[in-house]
C-alpha cells in the first residue's frame, strides 16, 4: 500500500478568508486547466488521487517562498508554478 502524505509548512497561508478565495479561484483554474469533468467520467475510479493532485497544484501555486524543494533539488518557484500551470489533462 502506497501512501502519499502531503505536509504544508506554510501554515499562515490560509488564515484569511481571501486566502480561501484565492484557493479556489486557483483550484477551479487548476480544474479548467485539466479538463477536470473529461477525468471525472474517463478516470471515475481515480478521482481522489486527481483530488490530491489538484490540491498539490494549487498549495504549489499559492505558495509564497522564493524556491520550493523537489526531489532534493531547489528550484525557483516561478518555474515551478509555471509548470505546475501548464499541466494538462494528457499528462
Amino acid at each position: 500500500m502506497i501512501i502519499n502524505l502531503i505536509i504544508s509548512v506554510d501554515e499562515k497561508r490560509f488564515d484569511s478568508d481571501n486566502r480561501s478565495e484565492d484557493y479556489q479561484a486557483y483550484e477551479n483554474l487548476v480544474k479548467e486547466t485539466i479538463d477536470y469533468e473529461s477525468l471525472e467520467v474517463t478516470h471515475h475510479d481515480d478521482m481522489r488521487q486527481v483530488d490530491e493532485i489538484v490540491n498539490l497544484i494549487v498549495e504549489t501555486v499559492m505558495c509564497k517562498n522564493d524556491k520550493i524543494l523537489i526531489a532534493s533539488n531547489w528550484y525557483p518557484a516561478s518555474l515551478v508554478k509555471k509548470k505546475f500551470l501548464m499541466l494538462t489533462y494528457s499528462h
